[in-house]
């Protein structure tokens, strides 16, 4: 009856030690895939950062051109303004340089 106790306490301790190695090692596989996922969301939110950047200053690049364009426009529109206003002014300066000039001599 001895050896039999012996013997049960004995096979209970190999269990519980199979089952202590068992648990280490899925407890392992869980600390390494969490790892693993953990790096996985790391990159793909700098991917997505990067993403978002590259659209915002895209976006941004447009903005600007389109603004420079924009004015580009209206300075042409003010210098064309400007020369048609000059136009019938050039008569009368030239008029006005040819009396003077005349005077003189």
């Amino acid at each position: 009856m001895i050896e039999e106790t012996v013997r049960a306490v004995k096979d209970a301790e190999a269990k519980a030690d199979q089952t202590v190695t068992e648990a280490k090692a899925r407890a392992s596989d869980i600390l390494r895939n969490a790892r693993a996922e953990a790096d996985q969301i790391r990159s793909d939110a700098q991917q997505e950062a990067g993403r978002k950047y590259e659209e915002r200053m895209a976006r941004a690049r447009s903005e600007g051109e389109a603004s420079l364009a924009e004015a580009d426009r209206q300075m042409q529109k003010e210098a064309e303004e400007l020369k048609a206003g000059c136009v019938p002014k050039e008569g009368a300066a030239v008029d006005s340089v040819i009396r003077k000039l005349l005077q003189q001599s």
